[in-house]
């Protein structure tokens, strides 16, 4: 098993949803994905993931569209000033594989409508 971590990285001044795939017995990294759809003027971060109940698929929450850098709290801190919350279901095929996936690779996206909600596990 690997370990699939969430958040975000900066790539020419857009923060983009972030996923990173580390090798659980060496550390050493085996890809990122940050092909989500962020740009400039609409920054993203990932900030958690969850699987379902038969372990097929992962739900990876967090937020889009937010238009600044700033504010980027979360967890304790609480939720980011702007921007929408997200989820996103995708297969753990798709994470299993030695190559990244992108925003292709999720069965269904689904953006909130208001604005600084936030995305957490019942």
């Amino acid at each position: 098993g690997d370990i699939i971590v969430t958040g975000f990285h900066t790539a020419s001044g857009v923060l983009k949803r972030t996923l990173w795939k580390i090798a659980i017995g060496t550390g050493a990294l085996i890809w990122t994905a940050s092909d989500f759809g962020d740009s400039a003027g609409s920054h993203g971060a990932f900030e958690t993931i969850d699987f379902t109940s038969g372990g097929d698929f992962a739900l990876i929450c967090g937020l889009k569209g937010k238009p600044n850098a700033g504010e980027m709290y979360f967890r304790s801190y609480g939720n980011a000033g702007e921007g929408q919350a997200v989820v996103m279901k995708m297969p753990v095929s798709e994470l299993s594989s030695s190559t990244a996936p992108t925003s292709s690779s999720a069965t269904w996206v689904y953006t909130f409508s208001l604005q600084s909600s936030s995305a957490k596990a019942a």
